[in-house]
């Protein structure tokens, strides 16, 4: 028999989506080398996590300013390849205060509709 492995997934906090689920996503591959290891805590990168469009064919780790393609779906591990294969939410409602990092949301909204965004200062 060959080497079995097993594997607990599970879909990490997603009351950042402002929508009823079920919820349309893509799958996408981003660059890891965008991300710090702080980013991945425990090795999985959380829900909600941001994402960039870099212009160039591939996406990466969001920054203010940036083009903004989406948010992360589900927890997704972390291997040791130079990719990260995730399901990227890419258009709806987003409770800006319950995203997993801080987040300004961007000038141009595009697919997105931005709730409870916390106050500056």
């Amino acid at each position: 028999m060959p080497n079995l492995v097993s594997e607990t997934l599970g879909t990490g906090d997603q009351s950042w989506i402002g929508e009823p689920g079920p919820w349309k996503a893509r799958s996408q591959a981003l660059t890891k080398s965008t991300f710090a290891t702080t980013d991945y805590p425990d090795g999985y990168l959380p829900s909600g996590t941001p994402v960039a469009d870099n212009g160039d064919g591939t996406y990466g780790k969001y920054a203010d300013g940036g083009t903004l393609a989406g948010f992360v779906l589900t927890d997704t591990k972390v291997s040791n390849d130079a990719v990260i294969n995730v399901a990227l939410y890419d258009r709806g409602r987003v409770n800006v205060d319950k995203l997993p990092v801080d987040f300004t949301p961007p000038a141009d909204p595009g697919h997105f509709i931005f709730l409870n965004v916390p106050s500056a200062g």
